[in-house]
């Protein structure tokens, strides 16, 4: 995987709240020194933070985790980590690798199938987490081109809660790099009371997938972070192409 659950919730938040939010500031600072704050108490996180002890606590519910003592034990086994390339010329070959992949083995017959439904569906959504979710939204932007108006949110909580109260009548398009999207904390509960809206999920190839998903168009990937988001991007964009000639 390539981040680990708990940054990419920190890093959705700081991306989705507004500038100088109380949870943007937590995360940010959580984030920016990480490997202190694991050993923390929630009052000492709070004086570092300049926030109350109430602003943890109120950042630890909304990020679906139930107290400090969950978070703790998620900081502990949390830990960045970046991929670096030696040079231009060694990233663009693995690049050129990760696309190829995705060409090689992505089945052509679930992207007519998904092209079918967007053209059945009135209520639709595209949603990925962080660079998954530049990849929906260049989707939706190619989409909106077309006449095809479809719903997205930068915001992951924003994103769980449209999921969550969705219906039969809607279309949902996941885009998952990993194919992690609905691993990450506080949502195996939620997740059963799911009002059976049709899911799409989209995401490198995965030993298996939630059952509640309706169809998975998947493809061959080495994992790396070079290839994302572009073959994400990738797919999204050839499902543009192949809608507007169906």
């Amino acid at each position: 995987m390539i981040y680990s659950k708990l940054p990419v919730v920190f890093l959705n938040t700081i991306a989705s709240e507004k500038q100088g939010s109380t949870n943007g500031e937590i995360a940010s600072y959580i984030i920016t020194h990480l490997d202190e704050v694991k050993y923390m108490g929630i009052a000492q996180l709070a004086q570092s933070c300049h926030v109350a002890n109430s602003s943890i606590s109120r950042f630890v519910k909304d990020i679906g985790l139930k107290n400090y003592n969950e978070l703790r034990e998620l900081m502990l086994s949390a830990s960045l980590h970046f991929e670096c390339e030696d040079s231009l010329e060694s990233y663009t070959p693995h690049l050129q690798h990760a696309i190829n992949d995705v060409y090689q083995t992505i089945n052509h017959h679930e992207i007519d199938r998904l092209c079918q439904k967007i053209k059945t569906y009135k209520k639709i959504a595209a949603f990925g987490l962080l660079k998954a979710e530049t990849a929906a939204m260049n989707f939706v932007d190619e989409m909106m081109m077309l006449g095809k108006p479809i719903y997205t949110n930068v915001s992951y909580f924003e994103q769980i809660d449209y999921i969550l109260h969705a219906s039969e009548e809607d279309l949902i398009i996941i885009f998952s790099y990993t194919g992690a999207y609905f691993d990450y904390p506080g949502l195996r509960s939620d997740l059963k009371k799911l009002k059976k809206p049709h899911i799409v999920f989209i995401s490198s190839t995965c030993d298996q997938y939630p059952d509640f998903i309706n169809q998975v168009i998947d493809f061959h990937s080495d994992g790396s972070l070079v290839g994302h988001p572009y073959t994400l991007m990738l797919v999204g964009s050839y499902i543009s192409q192949v809608y507007a000639k169906s």
